[in-house]
């Protein structure tokens, strides 16, 4: 598995994240999850890391996803960034499968 950061839309309502989502890569998420018009569900299968400045990305896409009466789901995270979401009380904020 490579720590090259990717988020891309392999479906409809599937945003895939892989590698490691730091500050570096915040504008490059943005700018996928801008894309998101209704609800979608964002796949961490392949994710290995996420900053604060990841999360507080998904943050951002979340909120305006709910102004519209929409949802962000986070499925497939691994055990240290579940715990990470947990620890932080994320795990409150997002839905996560």
């Amino acid at each position: 598995m490579t720590d090259t950061f990717q988020a891309s839309w392999p479906s409809d309502d599937v945003v895939s994240l892989s590698g490691r989502f730091d500050a570096s890569q915040a504008a490059t998420a943005e700018a996928v999850l801008a894309r998101a018009e209704s609800s979608i569900t964002v796949d961490f299968s392949k994710l290995v890391y996420i900053s604060s400045a990841g999360i507080g990305t998904l943050l951002a896409a979340h909120k305006r996803l709910q102004e519209r009466g929409c949802s962000l789901k986070l499925v497939n995270l691994n055990d240290h960034i579940r715990e990470l979401f947990e620890l932080a009380g994320f795990d409150m904020v997002f839905e996560i499968e």
